[in-house]
């Protein structure tokens, strides 16, 4: 009977020993970092690390290494270059299994430069690509709606950062005014920038491409005199005009000397701009 009791303790031994034998192996695993607040990482630390992990053999094979990720608090440190350390103690490790520990992490310090996070309102700059529609042109400069976004990032960056920029608008063959709604911003491909605005509504104003021309024309009341008359307006109504559709009526001004006030025609009134009128000799 002892024997056999010593027979099924010796058994029993080799089989909790055997279930319970030590292992160790090594994964690559993401590494995320927690900073204060108002404080963002300027440098490129290692975005993964390798770590070696000790315990049971069985728990080891269900390790499945997409799952595995570390991350070390750093959120009482100040802006500033600093060297840390990468231990186990200091180090928080996700989803080891029960029996599984961590060991060992390389590199075991790395640099860390915290940046002290500035914000402020840039102006958005208009892109396009292609010409519009041959004999017109931009009345204004494109506008965007809003005509400024606010920025946050490092303060270095934001420093030098004087605006950002919409994805390119095609206006190949445009002639009349359109909105073109919903266009992306970009600060230039800095990742490090935040934008609080990721999209504007852009308005643009075509018109007929203008053009001078100069009028000679009879004054009515002053006897065999005429007005050199400048008008300035889009190219198709200004080349349209005639000086017989162009009225011009003697008057006098403040001081008492001959002028000439001058009529347009209804087709032009609202479009052409009268530049200088001047009575000839």
């Amino acid at each position: 009977m002892k024997l056999i009791a010593l027979a099924i303790t010796l058994a029993l031994w080799i089989g909790v020993t055997g279930l319970s034998e030590v292992g160790s192996d090594r994964y690559s695993v993401p590494l995320a970092i927690r900073v204060g607040e108002n404080i963002e990482i300027t440098n490129d630390p290692y975005p993964q690390v390798e770590i070696r992990v000790v315990g049971d053999k069985r728990r080891l094979g269900q390790i499945r290494e997409r799952d595995l990720r570390i991350s070390i608090d750093l959120t009482d440190l100040a802006a500033g270059d600093h060297v840390v350390n990468l231990s186990p103690s200091n180090v928080t490790a996700y989803d080891l299994p029960t029996g599984v520990r961590l060991e060992d992490i390389q590199p075991n310090r790395i640099n860390v430069k915290l940046e002290s996070v500035a914000a402020k309102e840039v102006p958005i700059k208009v892109r396009t690509r292609g010409q519009l529609e041959d004999g017109y042109e931009m009345a204004s400069e494109p506008i965007a709606s809003p005509e400024k976004v606010r920025v946050r990032g490092p303060a270095s960056v934001i420093e030098k950062l004087t605006e950002v920029s919409t994805e390119i608008i095609d206006i190949s063959d445009k002639k009349s005014d359109f909105t073109e709604r919903g266009i992306s911003l970009t600060a230039g491909g800095n990742s490090r920038v935040s934008l609080l605005e990721t999209a504007v509504d852009v308005r643009f104003q075509i018109r007929e491409v203008r053009a001078e021309r100069v009028f000679l024309v009879p004054v009515e009341g002053l006897f065999d005199r005429k007005a050199t008359v400048l008008l300035f307006g889009p190219r198709s109504v200004i080349n349209g005009l005639k000086a017989d559709q162009i009225k011009a009526v003697a008057a006098k001004d403040t001081n008492g000397e001959d002028i000439a006030t001058i009529s347009l025609p209804s087709e032009a009134q609202s479009s052409v701009e009268i530049k200088q009128v001047r009575l000839r000799p």
